[in-house]
């Protein structure tokens, strides 16, 4: 076998890597001072095993990142599927949900502009847990729950896209259903 040089085999990121490890730069350099068929076939197999490991490695990574891209795809069509979480019973086994609790409350024929706390602060739990969340997602859930628009709608009204529109929906209700789960004073 020819003698390998140092300098060229370092320009190879992956056998850059391979030598960065101290026994397998141990290994070529005995095979550098002894260039034997035994030196050769133990700096070979250390070399296939950790080819096998990198290619491991990438498939791996690639199953995983194939795992995330399904897991995601039917995360958001289960979430289309269950958007309102204002629609769930506010007590177990009754009729009565949450959202009937917000149109119920209050006339808002008469407002142009009502804030959400203040259609809803008859029921402090609610109230302090829409009070948790930011002004865009009180926002976003305003027009979307007391003006009925569409997250289309809401997207042109903020000027802002239709997927950020559902996103801050969607982490809204979210925090809101975490915080109700906590409390039970919403009677």
């Amino acid at each position: 076998m020819k003698k390998l040089e140092e300098k060229t085999l370092m320009k190879d990121p992956f056998i850059r890597k391979f030598l960065s490890d101290d026994e397998n730069y141990q290994l070529f350099q005995d095979y550098q001072e002894n260039p034997t068929e035994e030196t050769a076939e133990k700096l070979n197999r250390k070399f296939q095993w950790e080819i096998t490991k990198n290619n491991a490695t990438a498939y791996i990574s690639k199953a995983i990142r194939t795992e995330a891209i399904n897991f995601d795809r039917e995360d958001r069509k289960y979430r289309r599927r269950f958007t309102l979480t204002l629609d769930r019973p506010a007590e177990e086994g009754d009729d009565h949900t949450y959202k009937d609790d917000i149109e119920s409350t209050m006339d808002l024929s008469d407002k142009v502009e009502t804030r959400l706390e203040d259609i809803i602060k008859s029921y402090p739990s609610l109230g302090n847990a829409i009070g948790s969340l930011t002004v865009r997602q009180k926002r976003v859930l305003f027009l979307s729950f007391v003006e009925g628009l569409t997250e289309k709608e809401i997207a042109q009204k903020l000027r802002a896209s239709q997927q950020a529109v559902s996103k801050s929906k969607r982490k809204a209700l979210d925090k809101l259903r975490r915080e109700l789960n906590g409390r039970n004073d919403v009677n």
